[in-house]
């Protein structure tokens, strides 16, 4: 009995983690990270998520001509001034790094991983200059390591999959909107995923311009992160998962106050899970953004997608092929 004791005591117990949670300045991006955060605090972890206000940060970022004063997420801004928002959110790598120094002074406290989203280039070589205290086992050993990040791609598979690596893209140039109404050669045949003339122009114009925009960003901050973690599911995305493993095979890549109103005007965010549960509702018509489709799932009405830009069509499409196939038996009552 003693022995057996003994053995236990040797076992190495669960080691709970402090995970820094940055997302990108817009809802679409931080609510997910922030169901992140609650999942990750639910088993016991520290999390410390940065995000807006950051009206301290201001003197120490270089105002951005034509970005309107106080903005502080894409709710703040026009369409056409979001590039702006990106290079004023590249200001925040000065406070960053005073914040990550000071996290790491905190020894055994400091963050053990970093979890930034596709708009964050300058993250990761901030946090290769500092270092966290890593424990093996009970005591046994205590490792000095450099602060790895992890990249959360809140977009579905499919979305990534189109995108693919830099390196595909510069062997494979796509530079006029026609180049993205086909699929990617890298994708296998028969495939949906492309887009209509009329989205495939914001994807040229806008995510895929040598400037700051998406892109870019999205290929800098790929090769700097140790994990890739993106939203995929087998019965929706099926070949894409296997395929994203082959994409980026270097990476290990993981399928996971109110304002005063006037009277009589009332605006909020709808309770749409609670819309969905009524029993009046007899369908669902949608953007088809990832998170809204996968919150019908839990009540199965017919779904009417109207995508509108970004990754919504290639979204919609995908469903809408895998819902005639085996894997998605039982996705029927799907119209694009």
């Amino acid at each position: 009995m003693a022995e057996n004791k003994q053995q236990e005591s040797l076992v190495p117990s669960p080691r709970l983690l402090h995970v820094v949670v940055f997302p990108w300045l817009a809802f679409g991006h931080m609510i997910p990270f922030m169901e992140l955060s609650q999942q990750l605090a639910k088993r016991g972890h520290l999390v410390t998520f940065v995000s807006t206000p950051i009206e301290e940060h201001r003197q120490a970022a270089a105002p951005v001509d034509g970005l309107p004063e106080g903005a502080e997420s894409t709710a703040d801004v026009t369409p056409e001034k979001i590039e702006l928002l990106k290079v004023a959110f590249d200001g925040l790598a000065t406070p960053f790094t005073s914040f990550l120094a000071e996290a790491c002074a905190g020894g055994d406290a400091g963050p053990d991983w970093i979890v930034v989203d596709f708009s964050h280039h300058w993250l990761p070589p901030i946090a290769d200059q500092h270092k966290a205290r890593s424990s093996i086992g009970s005591n046994i050993c205590i490792l000095i390591i450099l602060v790895p990040c992890a990249l959360f791609l809140i977009v579905p598979a499919a979305f990534v999959a189109f995108l693919g690596p830099r390196e595909l893209n510069d062997a494979h140039p796509r530079t006029a909107p026609e180049d993205f109404t086909v699929p990617p050669p890298w994708i296998p045949a028969p495939s949906p995923l492309a887009y209509r003339l009329h989205e495939a122009q914001w994807i040229a114009h806008v995510a895929f311009r040598p400037n700051a925009s998406g892109m870019a960003r999205f290929w800098e901050t790929t090769p700097r992160c140790s994990v890739i973690i993106y939203r995929c599911s087998r019965e929706v995305d099926g070949p894409l998962c296997p395929l994203l493993e082959d994409l980026f095979a270097a990476k290990p890549v993981v399928p996971a106050g109110r304002r005063r109103l006037p009277a009589g005007l009332r605006v909020g965010w709808v309770p749409q899970v609670r819309v969905l549960a009524h029993a009046a509702v007899g369908a669902f018509m949608t953007h088809a953004g990832l998170s809204s489709l996968m919150e019908n799932f839990l009540f199965g009405h017919p779904i009417v997608m109207l995508p509108l830009f970004v990754d919504q069509g290639l979204t919609a499409r995908q469903w809408r092929s895998q819902s005639d196939s085996e894997e998605g038996a039982g996705m029927n009552n799907i119209a694009v």
